[in-house]
This record gives C-alpha cells, structure tokens and sequence, in this order.
C-alpha cells in the first residue's frame, strides 16, 4: 500500500467513526460518570476528521499540486538550457568579460557603449 493511499484510508477511518459517534450521541445518552471522558475522545476524532477534510479539500491539497507542478516546469527548464558557448581562448574570454563590464560602467555613467580597441 503506497503512502497516499494509506493516509487516505485513515482520513476515511476518522471521518466514518467521528460520523458514528456523533450519531451514537443522539440516539443514546452519556452514561454520566464517562460523560467527560466520551466528549473529549469525540472532540479528538472530530478534530482528526477535520484536519484529514481540509487536507484533502482545503488548501494544503492545492499547494501540493502547486509544488508538484512547480517541480515539473523546473525540471523541464533545466533539461532544455542549453550552455552558452564557449570563448575560443582564455583571453577572449578575459576580453569579453572586460567588454561587458565596461559597457554597464558606461551605461551606468550615460555613456554609450565603448570597446576596448576603439578608445583613444
């Protein structure tokens, strides 16, 4: 039995035996010295029925199915990246790098883009 199944079985469990005891309440009274014993054992299963109900059709079931599809756009990304291609030298690649850094500095300054080779 695989986890989701066997936690949906327990949701199941809670749900039927909070409905049970609740229907067993209104056709039979409370024997009065297990009167507070009984109401916090049915306080407990209707709290566990609770929790297992929002599980399955509040929000948290929603932000699982947002996560398992979250992973699965980042998963199909990471295998259609492709890598930019590499400089044909270590000094090309120094000199590119070198070109970009000047270009933000002279953007940032108001400047136009200015290479290497062309300053006086």
């Amino acid at each position: 039995m695989n986890d989701n199944k066997a936690r949906f079985m327990l949701a199941v469990a809670a749900v039927v035996i909070a409905a049970a005891a609740l229907a067993g309440l209104m056709f039979r009274a409370a024997p009065s010295a297990n009167r507070e014993a009984l109401f916090l054992a049915l306080g407990l299963i209707l709290g566990l029925s609770k929790d297992a109900f929002s599980f399955y059709f509040g929000a948290s079931k929603g932000g699982v199915d947002l996560a398992e599809r979250n992973q699965g756009i980042v998963e199909q990304q990471a295998t259609s990246a492709t890598a930019p291609p590499a400089p044909a030298s270590a000094k090309l690649a120094a000199q590119t790098v070198a070109d970009e850094a000047q270009g933000a500095a002279d953007s940032i300054a108001g400047e136009g883009p200015v290479r290497w080779d062309q300053r006086p």
